[in-house]
């Protein structure tokens, strides 16, 4: 080849291969000359990813014009790019902006591999300067968006009575708005340090790190200085004198202005700490001054929990070893008592998992009267309701609850049902959305089938999420398994978890700890052998995988199995008849090669409920209340992973996630605190025990105490029923009036 094709080599590639360093009998002058190609194949395919790059950005803008048609509301459009499409908030945001692109502007930037960089700058100039940029793109040159600067510049120098206009215009917009505009800054910045304070007042990395602590404290002083100087530029310095702090008339925006300022002048001279209380339940920072600048922000604060001055001065005390500390002022390596609203309760299998994770129910609500009465008979967690969660009233609970929880119901989203979704009569999460408006919880855990994460249902979810994030609440959808935590079926479930105060940022998915899943056959041997079949061993080898979701928890479905028509095979091959359910397990006298029915017990196993947990109603409630339920050891892994990010203490996972603790709790029949073991007490005085075990936190938080166990009074005694009711219901039953 002529060497006139070889590039002349720039004095630092020539560095790359020097001549002392070549190899002897290495011909210099051929390895440069391979070198120099091999530049060259690397510059094509280089420009050939450019290609690729510039094309593959503009067909995203295209699929993201395609969702904005779909989904009008930018809210949800940005929930859907962000959560369901995994982009960054700012990503979505820039890709939202190019979506009214015209179909001759996108095929000139794919024509000329525009890149996504300069795609951006084009759409944020002067319609005047994008068209001459266009003209320099379509004759061949590469533009940057430092050349978009240039042209800019070169415009304005050769109009100067036209940069005087733009200018002056500029300015005047800028006078006019200045005011509103610097005080919205100044809400927001407000509500941005409110809300970092409120994180603080949670003692979220606040205690026990010295220089954690100091940055905090240093970067708080520094924020509420900038905002005190800005507000004595916006607002009036004749103020209303404060006579008394905690009284304030309606819409007195003086004595508001007065409070915020006040605050404001106490946290720029680090007056809201006091070092003396180091070990204090949620830490040093007046609520009081928080509540203040709240006010001015319109930032909800009403989840923070109220120190009153008597417990400063109470803990202050303690502190100089005055007096001894009283039992609501409590360690750091004590676990604050949590608790938790769950509606949807079912036969109780997130109840019992939640229980296990540390959390106290004030309230479990189901209204179907079987699942109630299974609530009832065992070991109760909680106030029983049975009510529709559509027709109560929750006002009670404001700012009172740290989780609520539900398993929604999922035959909606299924993906063996008719899947009519948000369209289904059954179909809550809009109206636990309403209701997490209204109760303020500090985190929440909806859970549901896989089938709500399908493409069906996109739209649905991100409107799901974006109502959340406008109540305040970062929200984020997992995957979760049985499988993967110890149970002998697959069973994936989907799980919506949101926090409030910044607290998803701590949140992480509960590890994995099961090293091989656990088969059919290893799952129900004990059970499939319980009445002496000699194939039970045969059968456990052939169940030798995971075995099927089970399902059947549909009122309106008419099978009679833990199986749908498309799962049959499965079952088939792994040694079991999906069609119904048994009594019990096949007698001695069954043959070896036997096709059993699962029984009820076994379809409970499945789900890892405790062996003494007892339901009630006829089989096929039963069956309901078992297929239904959201497997306890799921919910005490999602549970403590959600205690874990709102105490800040870490789970320890090896040894509170465990089935052992799922069994203690449906064992036993009081709980550990109520009554020392060592004393034999009668049933009478176990079952009274039990009861006020289960109502013991809902009523230190003077809340209701549920009402399903009056309602299933009345019920046992009919007359005694139409004695209290109402008139118009005594007319309705028959009775006298």
């Amino acid at each position: 080849m002529p060497d006139a094709v070889l590039s002349p080599l720039e004095p630092d590639l020539a560095q790359v291969i020097r001549p002392e360093e070549a190899p002897v009998g290495v011909d210099l002058d051929a390895a440069i000359r391979e070198r120099d190609f091999a530049l060259l194949e690397l510059k094509k395919k280089a420009e050939a990813s450019r290609e690729r790059q510039a094309k593959a950005f503009l067909e995203l803008v295209e699929r993201v014009a395609q969702l904005s048609r779909l989904v009008p509301r930018k809210a949800h459009q940005l929930a859907t790019l962000t959560r369901d499409w995994n982009l960054s908030r700012a990503e979505a945001s820039r890709l939202l902006r190019l979506v009214d692109l015209s179909a001759e502007t996108k095929h000139l930037y794919a024509e000329q591999n525009v890149s996504p960089e300069m795609v951006v700058a084009l759409r944020k100039v002067d319609p005047t300067i994008r068209e001459e940029a266009h003209l320099l793109i379509e004759a061949g040159r590469i533009l940057h968006p430092s050349d978009l600067k240039v042209m800019k510049a070169r415009r304005e120098a050769s109009d100067p009575n036209r940069s005087k206009v733009l200018l002056s215009r500029h300015l005047k917009r800028q006078i006019m708005r200045s005011g509103v505009e610097h005080l919205a800054d100044f809400k927001l910045l407000l509500a941005r340090y409110v809300r970092s304070l409120s994180i603080a007042y949670m003692r979220l990395n606040w205690t026990g790190r010295d220089r954690r602590m100091t940055f905090l404290r240093q970067a708080s002083i520094k924020m509420a200085q900038s905002l005190l100087a800005d507000f004595d530029h916006l607002f009036s310095s004749k103020l209303p004198e404060i006579e008394n702090w905690d009284y304030c008339a309606p819409h007195d925006n003086g004595l508001v202005l007065a409070k915020a300022r006040l605050s404001l002048e106490r946290l720029s001279r680090d007056e809201y700490l006091l070092p003396d209380l180091t070990w204090s339940e949620y830490g040093h920072i007046e609520l009081s001054l928080i509540q203040a600048l709240a006010a001015l922000a319109e930032v909800d604060v009403s989840h923070l929990p109220y120190h009153t001055e008597a417990l400063h001065i109470e803990a202050f005390k303690v502190a100089k070893g005055i007096s001894e500390p009283d039992e609501q002022y409590c360690s750091e390596d004590r676990p604050q008592k949590l608790t938790s609203l769950e509606i949807c309760s079912g036969a109780g299998g997130a109840a019992i998992g939640l229980h296990a994770a540390g959390f106290k129910s004030v309230g479990l609500i189901e209204r179907n009267a079987d699942a109630i009465k299974t609530l009832i008979v065992n070991n109760q967690l909680g106030p029983i309701f049975d009510r529709d969660v559509r027709k109560m009233n929750f006002s009670a609970y404001e700012g009172k609850i740290d989780l609520f929880a539900g398993g929604v119901p999922c035959q909606p989203h299924s993906s063996l049902g008719r899947r009519k979704g948000e369209n289904d009569e059954r179909d809550l999460f809009a109206y636990s959305v309403k209701l997490i408006k209204q109760i303020k919880p500090r985190a929440v855990i909806l859970e549901n089938v896989s089938g709500f994460g399908q493409r069906q249902t996109a739209v649905y979810r991100s409107r799901i999420i974006a109502n959340l994030h406008a109540a305040g609440y970062d929200a984020e959808i997992f995957a979760i398994r049985a499988s993967d935590y110890g149970l002998g079926q697959a069973r994936p479930r989907l799980v919506l978890v949101a926090m409030r105060d910044g607290l998803m940022t701590r949140f992480k998915m509960p590890p994995i700890l099961t090293s091989e899943p656990l088969t059919l056959g290893a799952a129900l041997r004990d059970l499939m052998g319980a009445n002496g079949w000699l194939g039970a061993d045969a059968w456990a080898e052939r169940a030798n995988l995971v075995g099927p979701t089970i399902v059947g928890g549909s009122e309106k479905s008419g099978q009679l199995g833990f199986s749908s028509s498309f799962q049959l095979d499965e079952w088939y091959r792994l040694g079991i008849d999906g069609r119904s359910i048994a009594d019990e397990a096949p007698s001695a006298a069954a043959p070896l090669d036997h096709l059993p029915f699962l029984t009820l017990q076994m379809g409970a196993a499945l789900q890892g409920f405790p062996r003494g947990w007892t339901f009630t109603g006829n089989k096929a409630a039963q069956r309901r209340q078992v297929a239904n339920a959201f497997p306890p050891i799921l919910a005490c892994a999602i549970g403590l992973a959600v205690r874990e990010a709102l105490t800040g203490v870490p789970a320890d996972y090896s040894s509170e996630l465990k089935q052992l603790r799922i069994e203690k709790i449906g064992d036993k029949s009081i709980e550990e605190e109520s009554v020392d073991s060592s004393f034999e007490i009668d049933a009478i005085e176990k079952r009274k025990a039990r009861k006020e075990t289960a109502w013991s936190t809902a009523n230190e938080l003077e809340l209701p105490l549920g009402d399903a166990h009056w309602r299933g009074f009345l019920e046992s005694f009919p007359a005694l029923n139409q004695a209290v009711a109402p008139k118009k219901e005594r007319k309705r039953v028959g009775a006298p009036a």
